[in-house]
């Protein structure tokens, strides 16, 4: 959090400026500007449906049950709680469960599940397959070892060169799995260049979360592509210039405020 939120308050209004300035320029229309534009555009949905109602309670309680996924386990091990089971179940209740009491039409219908965009699924899914083939062959192990060669370069520099590491490689493997890799390395590594080694262990973790190139890189990248409003090669042009961007606070910060705060 101490690193965290100053690199939030610093990349947040940059990423606004990148994005909205210079790679997708719009103009805002004057009637979102308009004071009742907010309460005509609600007034336009109508009053909550009862399919609307179920469709809450269910992507509510798939929401719960990850959420709380290992504590139900440890008080009811017969349920064999599983991410993918429970995405499963809230969807069977989505076809399963009547939209509406006359006409028995479903909350789901198969018409509306034709219309999602299942390419982008299978891109994802095959980004997570490729995650975990480089993990199962030890590349990413590999990877992570290599990197020890840095340590001979100023702070700086190693902080970029190993951060550089971590997002290229988050790109197509786990974030969880591209952290838990270099994390080890720098808590080995803080000792020689003189950091704390919570912090550079942080500020790695923080580096793992950095991606914003490919659709494959975090769930969001897949969702804002999944919009079709947006083309690869912008993705790419974009996501390059605000990792590089990330990339340089997140270094810049742990080595001015870090230290400060870490020998309070």
């Amino acid at each position: 959090m101490m690193i965290g939120v100053p690199a939030v308050v610093v990349l947040l209004p940059l990423a606004w400026l990148l994005i909205t300035q210079y790679s997708f320029r719009f103009k805002v229309s004057r009637d979102l500007l308009k004071d009742d534009f907010i309460q005509k555009e609600a007034a336009k949905l109508g009053a909550f449906s009862r399919a609307e109602l179920l469709v809450s309670i269910i992507i509510g309680l798939a929401a719960f049950f990850w959420i709380f996924r290992d504590v139900l386990t440890g008080f009811f091990p017969w349920l064999h709680l599983s991410d993918a089971g429970i995405a499963i179940t809230a969807a069977l209740l989505l076809f399963i469960l009547p939209a509406s009491r006359p006409d028995r039409q479903r909350l789901l219908e198969w018409d509306d599940a034709k219309k999602i965009r299942w390419d982008i699924l299978i891109l994802f899914g095959g980004g997570l397959a490729l995650a975990g083939a480089i993990n199962t062959s030890g590349l990413a192990t590999w990877i992570g070892g290599a990197t020890s060669v840095l340590a001979f370069l100023p702070t700086f520099l190693f902080l970029v060169g190993i951060f550089v590491i971590i997002v290229l490689l988050g790109e197509l493997a786990s974030n969880t799995a591209v952290a838990a890799i270099f994390l080890p390395v720098a808590g080995a590594s803080a000792a020689g260049l003189g950091l704390d080694p919570v912090l550079l262990v942080m500020s790695v973790a923080l580096a793992a979360t950095i991606g914003f190139m490919l659709p494959v890189a975090t769930p969001p990248n897949a969702i804002v592509f999944g919009s079709g409003a947006i083309k690869v090669q912008d993705m790419l042009k974009t996501g390059a210039m605000l990792d590089v961007i990330s990339i340089i606070i997140v270094a810049i910060l742990v080595m001015t405020i870090g230290p400060a705060l870490f020998s309070l």
